[in-house]
């Protein structure tokens, strides 16, 4: 029992500073991600995206649809779902 709580006491003390040291890797790679798929938008034409609304999610959805062959339209118009929902 006492090795439980040191056990749980140990996770609850590292965790946030587990956190912190992930979000110090992430944030630079999101940064960089928002900018390519800003400026991937603005050269399709989509205009007006509140990208702090989208998550890490959204844009790596967005950016493999910029990726993809489909049609300038059809990329548009996929876009415009994710963003509009």
């Amino acid at each position: 029992m006492k090795r439980t709580i040191l056990a749980l006491a140990t996770a609850a003390t590292l965790a946030p500073a587990a956190s912190f040291a992930q979000s110090e890797l992430v944030t630079p790679a999101l940064s960089m991600l928002e900018l390519s798929v800003t400026r991937a938008l603005a050269a399709k034409g989509v205009e007006g995206v509140d990208m702090a609304s989208l998550t890490l999610a959204d844009l790596a959805v967005i950016k493999g649809i910029l990726d993809s062959d489909d049609s300038d339209g059809q990329k548009k118009a996929q876009i415009e779902r994710i963003v509009n929902k």
